[in-house]
């Protein structure tokens, strides 16, 4: 090594140009370095900025195409073909929502507006997931928030809460226990309030809010300020006509409903609820167009179904009906509500106008044995069973079932079914009892009557007479346990007032020609009889009572031209009436 030496010039310097070429290399590294990484990083930051631009262009498009399938579905003009267009752009919207969630899974918009689709595609099974998701993300993206007022307010809990509340109408309409449902959807509403800016929504959730609630007056006031604030809203005029129909205001609730189908003829559960209404109000043609148009708008709306099949039912249509009910059970096999509207459909059936077909019971047997397989402890399947084998003729099964039915549920309706299986078998105490737990006070007084404790039956017709002496069959029947007490004169005395209020009473004349001639009257018994007759000619009891007024004055040929007339009138009582011809 050489030595430096003093004055040599730095440059000349080997060990200081060996120093600084180390320090230019070191340097050049570095640079080169950095230059590669910024170069990576502004390529990531192209590229996210691309995709999110991307992601976003898809999100509108997304909200585009919903947009233009909520204008179809508001047309007046919809038809078979809007339907099916609708359908389609929903299907796409799904699509691509689908695709847009593989690339950003925690996008919240994308769960929203799927399920917004669903939705319209009436998949409400998938599309509360979707907004179950997007609740999901909301809350797990604004938990570090103290106070969440602070953040952005999300439409995910209302779309939840909306759609828990259309659920809650539909199963509404087949009386299906809704409880739940009821209670989520207040649950939803409550957290989208805190944040929700949009007056006019704010009101349309407050109805839905009173309707989850069963405010029926406050649902339709708050329901009446949102119509106002938001003439093209549908959903508080659906609102409003539902607190209607509860509080039993048919005619403004059609008016409503009307209106909500004008403005959103999309709407199944629209023309469901006018279907419902219109069947109360017994204009079933237009009932059965109402629910046709649900299921021609939702093909999975298997209420509507089941509510068709009533309709068909009640006009002895059982043969449709029974494709209406077999439809919806095959979209919703495990549905209970279902399998009772077909049970109570046959019975009503087989119980109008005395028509006795046995198939219909079967068919009530089959769907009530179903449904209490689904579920053993359903009190009002139980009842529907036993009205069923009361009138089978198994009286004692229907007592059974009756009595299981009250050990689930203290129903009066089972109460009843179980005293009129008792009655069935001649146990007039025991129905006497259960009519009386029911409420029944008319069967109780009749039962007691039956039963031979006149006395009480007496009180219980007197209570009764009070309560309401306009009635004149319950004047009747106390004026006849006021005869089977042996007090003639009495009995006389009231149907004499019966007879002051409505002279022409077929029934009271020949209670009074019984009257008579049980105080030895036979004369006075058979013109009264007479009377009865000429009032109303094919009256049989008119002609029984005469005849045995005319035997008693020993016109035994007169007597048995009356009995003979009343066999005529009357074939199922021919034994009764022989029976009187042999007796001296």
């Amino acid at each position: 090594m050489n030595p430096v030496r003093p004055g040599l010039p730095l440059l000349k310097n080997p060990r200081y140009l060996l120093g600084l070429s180390l320090l230019l290399l070191i340097l050049c590294a570095v640079a080169l370095f950095l230059g590669r990484r910024h170069q990576v990083t502004a390529a990531k930051y192209m590229r996210f900025t691309r995709d999110t631009h991307a992601t976003m262009w898809r999100i509108e498009h997304l909200r585009t195409d919903l947009a233009r399938a909520e204008g179809m579905a508001r047309r007046p003009d919809l038809d078979g073909e809007i339907i099916e267009r609708i359908r389609e752009l929903c299907d796409s919207v799904v699509e691509r929502a689908t695709e847009t969630l593989l690339e950003a899974p925690t996008l919240e918009d994308a769960y929203r507006l799927r399920g917004q689709a669903l939705e319209m595609k009436y998949d409400f099974d998938e599309a509360l997931k979707d907004h179950a998701d997007a609740v999901r993300l909301f809350e797990e993206q604004t938990a570090h928030y103290q106070d969440r007022r602070n953040v952005p307010y999300s439409l995910s809990y209302a779309h939840r809460a909306f759609l828990r509340t259309r659920l809650m109408l539909r199963r509404n309409l087949l009386d299906e226990d809704v409880e739940s449902l009821r209670n989520e959807a207040f649950q939803d509403f409550r957290r989208a309030s805190a944040s929700m800016t949009d007056m006019a929504l704010r009101f349309v959730a407050v109805a839905a809010t009173d309707l989850t609630q069963l405010k029926f007056e406050d649902a339709i006031r708050d329901a009446g300020v949102a119509a106002d604030m938001d003439p093209a809203d549908w959903r508080p005029r659906l609102y409003r006509a539902v607190a209607r129909i509860h509080l039993k205001d048919d005619g403004n609730a059609l008016a409503d409903l009307a209106e909500a189908a004008r403005l959103y003829p999309y709407g199944a559960e629209i023309h469901a609820w006018r279907g419902a209404c219109l069947h109360r109000l017994g204009r079933r043609p237009e009932a059965i167009e109402a629910f046709g148009t649900a299921r021609a708008v939702d093909p999975r709306f298997f209420e509507a179904y089941a509510l068709r099949g009533q309709m068909l039912a009640d006009d002895d249509r059982m043969a449709d009906a029974e494709i209406q009910f077999n439809q919806a059970a095959s979209l919703r096999p495990d549905n209970r509500p279902i399998l009772l509207a077909h049970a109570r459909a046959a019975i009503e059936a087989w119980t109008r106008g005395g028509r006795r077909d046995q198939a219909l019971l079967d068919r009530a047997a089959r769907s009530l044995d179903a449904a209490l397989a689904l579920d053993s402890r359903d009190a009002s399947a139980c009842v529907l069973r036993a009205r069923v084998r009361l009138a089978a003729g198994t009286p004692e099964a229907a007592i059974e079932d009756a009595t299981r039915a009250l050990g689930l549920s203290k129903s009066a309706n089972a109460l009843r079914v179980r005293a009129e299986a008792h009655a069935a078998r001649g146990e007039w105490t025991d129905a006497a009892a259960d009519f009386a737990a029911a409420g029944s006070r008319r069967e109780h007084a009749r039962a007691l009557q039956r039963a031979g404790q006149l006395t009480h039956a007496r009180q219980a017709y007197d209570e009764l007479h009070k309560e309401d002496p306009a009635d004149l069959s319950i004047a009747l029947e106390r004026a006849r346990v006021i005869l089977a007490s042996d007090d003639p004169e009495t009995a006389l005395a009231a149907v004499d007032r019966i007879l002051e209020q409505s002279s022409a009473s077929t029934v009271a004349r020949i209670l009074r020609a019984e009257i008579l001639l049980s105080k030895g009257e036979p004369a006075a018994a058979a013109l009264e009889a007479s009377r009865a007759h000429e009032l109303e000619p094919t009256q049989p009891d008119a002609l029984i009572v005469r005849g045995k007024a005319l035997a008693k004055q020993g016109d035994q040929t007169g007597a048995r031209r009356d009995w003979e007339k009343a066999k005529e009138l009357a074939p199922d009582r021919a034994a009764e009436i022989e029976h009187l011809e042999r007796s001296p």
